[in-house]
C-alpha cells in the first residue's frame, strides 16, 4: 500500500506490520502512545499492539457488544471507530454504535466522557447527545474533537465535560465545485490536532448528477484557525483553491508532532 503525506510530498512504501483481521472486523482506528505502543479499534474492542507486534486485547471484547464502564475486558463497547490520544496517553474512542465518546485510562479505565443516547443536544457528560460518531481527535488544552456523523457536526468537549457544536457540514459551503449547476453536499469526514495547536478536517464535497446520483466525493483538507477560518494546506488563499489533490476516499486524519504532515486513512 502507498501513504501520501499531504504538505510534505513524499510517498511511504509500506509494510503489513501485524494483522486484526482475523478477530473482529479489522482495525477502525489507531494511535500511537508515548512508549511506541500502538492501539486500533477492532470489532467491539480496543487492542494493544507492542512495538515488536505482539497483539494484546486493551479494553472490551471482540465479539461482545456493550455500554459498560469498567476496567479491561470488564468494558464494553459497540462497533467502536476513531480513536485519539492526549498527552497523558489517555485514549479517547468514538463509541459508534453507543452514540458515545469513551475515555481510557493508561490501565484501561473505561469511563463514558459523553453521549449515550442517539440525539443532537450539546449538553455535560451524558447528557449530550450524539449520532453514530466517528472520528476524534484531542489537543493540548484537553479539548476533544469529536466528528458527530449522523449530525455531520464537528463538536467539542471542553476539560470540564461540556460538549458543544463547533461547525456543521454546511459551514463549508465556500469551497468551490466542479459543477455549480447543482446543489453540492459538505460532509465532515475527518479531524486531526497536532503539537502546534492546528486542528485539520476533511470535508467530502460532493456533487449530484442531473439522475440524483452522487459521484465520489472530492476531500478538501483545511487547518481550521478559529471558527470560520480556514487555510487549505496547497498554501493558496479561500475561496479561490482547489481541494486538495482530487481525494476519492475518505476516513479519518491523523498528524504528527510537525504541523505541517498530515495524513489522511
Amino acid at each position: 500500500s502507498v501513504i501520501s503525506v499531504v504538505g510534505q510530498g513524499i510517498t511511504y512504501s509500506t509494510t503489513t506490520f501485524v494483522n486484526l483481521g482475523t478477530l473482529g472486523t479489522g482495525p477502525g482506528g489507531i494511535v500511537l502512545d508515548s512508549a511506541g505502543n500502538l492501539f486500533a479499534t477492532n470489532g467491539n474492542a480496543i487492542q494493544e499492539i507492542s512495538p515488536s507486534g505482539s497483539v494484546s486485547l486493551f479494553a472490551g471484547d471482540l465479539a461482545i457488544a456493550g455500554s459498560a464502564n469498567g476496567t479491561g475486558r470488564a468494558a464494553q463497547f459497540n462497533g467502536p471507530t476513531g480513536i485519539a490520544i492526549d498527552q497523558s496517553d489517555n485514549l479517547y474512542v468514538a463509541d459508534t454504535g453507543n452514540n458515545a465518546i469513551r475515555k481510557i485510562t493508561p490501565s484501561g479505565a473505561v469511563t463514558t466522557l459523553a453521549g449515550f443516547i442517539e440525539g443532537d443536544v450539546d449538553g455535560v457528560g451524558i447528557t449530550a447527545e450524539f449520532s453514530g460518531p466517528t472520528a476524534v481527535a484531542a489537543d493540548d488544552t484537553g479539548t476533544v474533537y469529536v466528528v458527530d456523523a449522523g449530525n455531520n457536526a464537528l463538536r467539542t468537549i471542553a476539560a470540564d465535560g461540556r460538549t458543544k457544536t463547533l461547525l456543521l457540514g454546511a459551514d463549508f459551503s465556500f469551497i468551490p465545485t466542479v459543477d455549480s449547476q447543482f446543489p453540492p453536499s459538505y460532509t465532515i469526514r475527518g479531524v486531526a490536532a497536532d503539537g502546534a495547536g492546528n486542528l485539520y478536517l476533511a470535508v467530502e464535497v460532493s456533487v449530484p448528477f442531473g439522475n440524483g446520483d452522487f459521484p465520489s466525493g472530492t476531500i478538501a483538507i483545511l487547518s481550521v484557525t478559529t471558527p470560520g477560518t480556514y487555510t487549505p494546506l496547497t498554501g493558496t488563499s479561500l475561496p479561490s483553491f482547489s481541494p486538495l489533490s482530487q481525494f476519492h476516499s475518505f476516513g479519518d486524519l491523523a498528524t504528527s508532532k510537525l504541523p505541517t504532515s498530515v495524513r489522511t486513512i
